[in-house]
C-alpha cells in the first residue's frame, strides 16, 4: 500500500512547539459545534476521536460522562495528553496511523459517536482518505454519528466583508507557497504569547462543502447536517454530521 508521504511531520511540528515553551497547540477548550451535538447524546455513549492531538476534546466528552478512544500519529502529542489527563477520565490514549485499521486493532460497530476535527484534511492521497473513511463508518454502531469539522477549500468562502476579503487573500497566498516554507505561528507560554516560525504541513486536500457531502455519502453515510464557518484549525472550516 502506497503511503503519504510526510504525515510525520505533525511530530515533529508539536516537538518545535513545545520546545518552544507553548502551553497548547489545538484550543484547549470544548469545541462549541461539538458541544451542541453531545447534548443529543444518551448517557454512557462509546466514542471515538481521530487526529485528537493533546486531548482536549476526548477530554470534553469524558467529562460529560462518556467512554472515549482517542488516537493521534503524534507520540508527543499522545504523551501530553496522557499527562493531563486525571485517573477518573475515562479516556484511552492510543499512538496510531487512523489510514491503517489493521494496526489499530478496533472493534467494529463499537462506537455511537466519532469525532474529526481536523484530521482528514491532512491526508492528501485518495488512497489514505478511503482506508480512513472506511475505518470511521466500520468502527461506528449501525445509527452512530460522525462529527467532522475540517478545512474548507478558500474557492469555497464568500467574504462578508472587506476584512474577510483581505484576510481570504492572505490565507490563499499562504497556501501558495511551497511545502515547508516556514510560516508564523502563533504560541501562548507561560511567559505570554510569542511568535515562532514553523514549516508549513505537508501537503493537504482541503474540499469544498459539496465535495466533502459527496465523498461522506459514497461511503455510506447519511448526512444529517452540513455548514460553512470560521475555523479553529484553519480559518474557514466545513462542519458535517452524519449518521452510519
Amino acid at each position: 500500500m502506497t503511503k503519504q508521504q510526510g504525515l510525520g511531520a505533525y511530530e515533529d511540528r508539536y516537538k518545535l512547539v513545545f520546545a518552544a515553551g507553548a502551553l497548547h497547540w489545538n484550543d484547549p477548550r470544548p469545541n462549541h459545534h461539538l458541544s451542541l451535538l453531545v447534548r443529543q447524546l444518551p448517557a454512557h455513549c462509546n466514542c471515538i476521536e481521530f487526529g485528537c492531538g493533546e486531548g482536549y476534546q476526548a477530554r470534553f466528552l469524558a467529562s460529560q460522562g462518556h467512554m472515549v478512544t482517542a488516537i493521534d500519529l503524534s507520540p508527543t502529542a499522545i504523551a501530553k495528553a496522557i499527562r493531563e489527563t486525571l485517573p477518573n477520565q475515562q479516556v484511552r490514549f492510543l499512538v496510531g496511523d487512523v489510514t491503517d485499521a489493521l494496526s489499530l486493532n478496533l472493534l467494529g460497530g463499537s462506537y455511537e459517536l466519532a469525532v474529526d476535527i481536523g484530521c482528514l484534511h491532512m491526508m492528501a492521497k485518495d488512497e489514505d482518505r478511503l482506508n480512513y473513511l472506511n475505518l470511521v463508518y466500520n468502527v461506528l454502531k449501525t445509527g452512530g454519528r460522525f462529527f467532522l469539522q475540517n478545512g474548507l477549500d478558500l474557492d469555497d468562502v464568500c467574504p462578508q466583508s472587506d476584512e474577510e476579503a483581505k484576510q481570504l487573500a492572505e490565507e490563499k497566498a499562504l497556501q501558495a507557497k511551497p511545502s515547508g516554507h516556514p510560516t508564523p505561528r502563533k504560541i501562548v507560554t507561560p511567559d505570554g504569547e510569542r511568535e515562532l516560525l514553523l514549516p508549513l504541513c505537508p501537503a493537504c486536500k482541503m474540499l469544498s462543502l459539496d465535495s466533502y457531502i459527496q465523498e461522506l455519502a459514497s461511503h455510506g453515510f447519511r448526512i444529517l447536517s452540513a455548514e460553512r464557518t470560521i475555523g479553529v484549525n484553519c480559518s474557514y472550516e466545513a462542519i458535517i454530521v452524519v449518521r452510519k
